[in-house]
């Protein structure tokens, strides 16, 4: 219980240190590394993309309707701005085992 407690709190800390902070910062201790780099850019590229992609999402929101009646294309854009936060951290919780085996 111990060690899954452990290795839970640091995929935790990775996730949000991958919100909080972007990936290139997270992941520079492997960046030194010809693979690494390239492994380090694609993933800041994708992040970004991701986060290019609610921004759009969050601008088209704003065209909605106001009030009621634009209540289900809000809530329609919301559902798609949860949908590619939650693949955000399923992203980040993969990088997080991979890179931080459970502690023993």
């Amino acid at each position: 219980i111990k060690s899954d407690a452990k290795s839970l709190a640091l995929k935790f800390s990775l996730i949000k240190s991958f919100k909080k902070y972007s990936a290139k910062k997270i992941l520079s201790f492997d960046f030194h590394l010809p693979s690494g780099k390239a492994k380090t850019e694609n993933i800041v590229n994708w992040l970004k993309g991701k986060q290019d992609e609610i921004a759009q999402l969050r601008a088209a929101r704003k065209n909605c309707p106001s009030h009621q009646a634009g209540s289900d294309c809000r809530k329609n854009y919301e559902k798609r701005i949860k949908e590619v936060q939650d693949e955000i951290a399923s992203r980040a919780q993969e990088l997080a085992t991979q890179m931080m085996p459970p502690m023993k």
